[in-house]
């Protein structure tokens, strides 16, 4: 049985986007655009922007570094637990 879909519409920087979403990703996608929309308001107060564009395109980049930050950090950390994991299996080899 195929999965029942949506059809919403998302407001973002006060433009309506038409999507097909399936209704356990609705709560994430709208809260998503009510975040994008606060951001680009942020911008507009905070540093003088003021157009939508600007503000959705200064969201965009805050987000993308917010999620490259992520991304770095669990690179980092994945290679310190495979470091730690290769010194175990050593010591382990060690002591058979």
């Amino acid at each position: 049985m195929a999965k029942e879909k949506l059809n919403v519409k998302i407001s973002v920087a006060g433009r309506l986007y038409p999507m097909t979403i399936s209704p356990d990703a609705e709560e994430l996608i709208r809260n998503s655009a009510k975040r994008i929309d606060e951001t680009i308001k942020k911008y507009q107060q905070n540093y003088e922007v003021k157009d939508k564009t600007d503000g959705l395109a200064m969201s965009a980049l805050e987000f993308c570094v917010a999620n490259e930050s992520k991304d770095i950090s669990r690179s980092s950390k994945l290679d310190q637990n495979i470091k730690a994991l290769e010194e175990l299996d050593q010591l382990v080899k060690q002591n058979l």
